[in-house]
């Protein structure tokens, strides 16, 4: 992770803010005037280890949340009863949400889900991209029922989808069919972190639009 700050961070050169949620967005662009396509990078602040320990035992056991448990976290409650497929929740996404409770990378062509914390939609409340929402209620039809889904390329839609031992498999959205497999979940991040900075220009910009953004191009 230290080497894929170091890498995102560079893009602090052409700018920085951090919100009133917590997140940060890095390098303003300067052909978008507002709202998250502004930043070539959002950061969203890391879960508090109860909540991760809490998303990890009770969302991959498919338990109720017990009444005395306060969650602060939207859409939750309804997730924990949902008694459809729901995945198992793998411990090194666990850890990595109680670094980065999500991330939008490289103005938006590489998405880490995260857990909503607020509905609030105020100004400067951005909240991640929805992990909940990905594995329940919008969940990719033919993705296999026991892939985490924890991202997503929106070139063309396919998903990041990770397996109880923490190994990554990327899918195509509607087959499921498996397109590429990585072993840990932090040799795609330096992998896609290092692909992608290619891909752009310094005042992050896409060097060539007509080409795909996903792995493989």
């Amino acid at each position: 992770m230290c080497s894929v700050f170091a890498t995102v961070f560079r893009a602090r050169d052409f700018g920085f803010i951090e919100h009133a949620s917590g997140a940060c967005s890095i390098g303003m662009r300067d052909n978008f005037r507002v709202g998250e396509e502004r930043w070539f990078h959002t950061l969203y602040p890391g879960l508090p280890s109860t909540t991760c320990r809490l998303l990890h035992d009770d969302f991959g056991a498919r338990m109720t949340a017990p009444a005395q448990v306060h969650w602060p976290l939207g859409g939750l409650r309804e997730a924990l009863s949902y008694r459809g497929p729901v995945p198992p929740f793998p411990q090194a996404y666990k850890e990595f949400l109680s670094l980065l409770n999500g991330a939008r990378l490289f103005a938006g062509h590489l998405r880490l889900f995260g857990v909503s914390t607020c509905r609030d939609s105020a100004e400067g409340n951005w909240q991640p991209h929805e992990l909940i929402s990905a594995n329940i209620f919008n969940r990719p039809r033919n993705v296999e029922d026991s892939l985490l889904i924890v991202g997503q390329y929106p070139w063309d839609g396919s998903v990041l989808g990770m397996r109880e031992d923490g190994a990554i498999e990327w899918c195509d959205r509607l087959t499921g069919v498996r397109r590429r497999r990585w072993s840990l979940f932090g040799e795609l991040l330096l992998e896609e972190v290092e692909r992608l900075t290619a891909r752009f220009d310094e005042r992050g910009q896409l060097i060539d639009s007509n080409r795909p953004t996903i792995p493989n191009y």
